[in-house]
Parts: C-alpha cells; sequence; structure tokens
C-alpha cells in the first residue's frame, strides 16, 4: 500500500474531547495510515486503507465516494457483524456514494483478512480469542475491540482531505 497523502496525528479533536473508558482505550499510537487504489471503483473513487489502532495492530478498511465529489463529503461507517467482512457492505457503500457520502468500513478483528493463516477461514480465531479471554481474563473481547478501532476510524477519517470532519 502506498502512503496516505492525509495529515497524520496520533489523535484528533474529537477522540481529545471523548473519553473512552478504560476497559476500551488503548495506549495511542500514531495512525500511520495507508491507503492504494481498489481495481473496482468504477465510477467511484474507491480504495482499501489501513492504519495503526494500537501497538502492533492495523486495521483494514475500505473507503468510496463519488468521483463527481469535489470537496469535502460526509461520512458513514459500516460495521460488519460475526462471521462477516467489510466488503459485503460495498454496494450499500456505492449506493450512499451516488447522493454525495463518503463511506468507510473496516475489518474487525478476527475476520476477513485479519484472520491468521493457521485457523483457516471462518469464526475459529475468533471464537478461540473469546474464549481465551473468557478463561484468563487477557486481551479484550470483540466488542471493545470494535470499539477503540471505531474511534480510531474516527481519528482516521478526521485527517483525510476529502471528508467533512464535522459530520461523520
Amino acid at each position: 500500500m502506498g502512503t496516505n497523502r492525509a495529515r497524520t496525528g496520533t489523535s484528533s479533536p474529537w477522540t481529545r474531547t471523548v473519553r473512552a473508558p478504560s476497559i476500551i482505550a488503548r495506549p495511542r499510537v500514531p495512525l500511520a495510515p495507508q491507503t492504494a487504489p481498489r481495481p473496482d471503483a468504477g465510477v467511484y473513487r474507491a480504495e482499501q486503507f489501513s492504519f495503526a489502532s494500537e501497538a502492533g495492530e492495523r486495521v483494514p478498511g475500505v473507503f468510496v465516494k463519488s468521483v463527481r465529489a469535489t470537496n469535502r463529503q460526509p461520512a458513514v461507517i459500516f460495521l460488519h457483524g460475526t462471521g462477516s467482512r467489510k466488503e459485503e457492505f460495498l454496494a450499500l457503500m456505492r449506493t450512499f456514494a451516488d447522493p454525495g457520502f463518503a463511506t468507510a468500513a473496516i475489518g474487525a478483528r478476527h475476520h476477513g483478512a485479519r484472520i491468521s493463516p493457521e485457523f483457516g477461514p471462518g469464526n475459529a480465531q475468533y471464537f478461540a480469542a473469546m474464549l481465551e479471554t473468557y478463561r484468563t481474563g487477557k486481551g479484550r473481547p470483540y466488542l471493545y475491540d470494535t470499539a477503540w478501532h471505531v474511534m480510531r476510524l474516527v481519528d482516521y477519517l478526521q485527517t483525510r482531505a476529502d471528508v467533512d470532519a464535522a459530520r461523520i
């Protein structure tokens, strides 16, 4: 992936004013965003992106907006459920892009591109992580991960020159 043209930083005004409960919050790391065009963009500006959510953890995502968009757009965030993946929202993201919304979807931990090869496809890694957290008290269950990753996604979207940071 190439380097994003957007501004980068470790926190935004939004996350400086919204405090995450300690069970959700993680030590902040630089976002270090990366982007690359998607080959299926067609009449949309579509790209793959990723950003650092915490040390050693990158969150992959998809960003879609209309090619007609020339100014900052309000953004809509899409989140998939257990056993699903971010790409399942592409058609809906294009539908929202048509009237002028920028759209973003991220891949949840233990899903899609974030599944370790030794687990193979499916939900085995997700269930193993949940069970490990239950048994040991270590780690963070999926919903806490997702809450933190969405907060970091908002940070990332606020760095983009094509997103209206006040309308995410």
